[in-house]
């Protein structure tokens, strides 16, 4: 593969069209989450790169972190833009095509079955795949936790929507610190962890003053009731006092009459 057989312009333009308005669990773009994604995942990749031992060093290490950047942009053309291999490769490679193939879980199938099956690829996967791989966990954990924070109406979030993701991007994760040699991998992967333990916490508080709310709401109801009742109870008592007192006054009239 030489370099000049990926254009940036031409990806980010294919993937432009295939999201189209597209949005994720999260309600943000899936455009812009892929741009941020291949932005961390050309960093990751950089990194694990420099860090290697130069005999070691891939000779088309370029090329490598170029297809990585193109395969994290396009990573979602197939679930979300319906995009086929022959897609990807004809605007792109046959590399980064198959990296976003293994970047797609399969969903004809079962959740269990694909997740099984996505995670399988995933450890079989080259480093270059998990890297791409590895920068969408992390930048998705980073989405949630900013939108847990931010939130300013915790009830109007999917709580249990958001924790079944975070609970599927460990699932992936410990799958690939499983399957990577490579330390500075391993290291973004242990990042992406505390990030969803992070937000896993935040949602905790969240449930934890939801429900607070709702036991000071039926409070306030419950003491709201007691009032009325005891409004209408004086109401009562004061109508039956009046009356007294009116009978009262006639009966006196009535002596004074006689």
């Amino acid at each position: 593969m030489s370099k000049q057989e990926l254009n940036i312009k031409e990806t980010v333009s294919f993937a432009r069209a295939a999201y189209a308005d597209s949005t994720n669990f999260l309600h943000m773009s899936t455009f812009t989450h892929g741009l941020s994604v291949a932005k961390l995942a050309e960093q990751i990749a950089q990194k694990l790169f420099r860090d290697m031992r130069h005999d070691i060093i891939p000779p088309d290490v370029h090329e490598i972190i170029a297809a990585v950047v193109h395969a994290a942009v396009l990573q979602d053309v197939i679930t979300v833009g319906r995009k086929t291999f022959e897609n990807i490769a004809e605007v792109a490679n046959v590399q980064v095509a198959a990296m976003v193939s293994t970047l797609s879980r399969d969903y004809r199938l079962v959740e269990t079955k694909r997740d099984i099956e996505f995670r399988g690829r995933l450890s079989q996967s080259a480093v270059s795949t998990q890297i791409t791989a590895v920068a969408g966990v992390v930048c998705t954990a980073q989405e949630i936790v900013h939108v847990l924070e931010k939130s300013t109406t915790p009830t109007a979030l999917n709580v249990g929507k958001i924790r079944k993701m975070l609970v599927q991007l460990d699932g992936d994760l410990l799958v690939m610190h499983t399957a990577s040699r490579y330390y500075t991998l391993r290291l973004y992967v242990h990042a992406a962890r505390n990030l969803i333990a992070d937000a896993n916490q935040i949602i905790k508080q969240i449930k934890t003053t939801i429900r607070q709310a709702k036991q000071n709401e039926k409070i306030a109801a419950n003491i709201a009731r007691r009032v009325a009742a005891e409004n209408v109870e004086h109401i009562i008592v004061s109508t039956l006092v009046t009356k007294e007192i009116r009978h009262e006054k006639k009966c006196a009239i009535g002596d004074n009459l006689r």
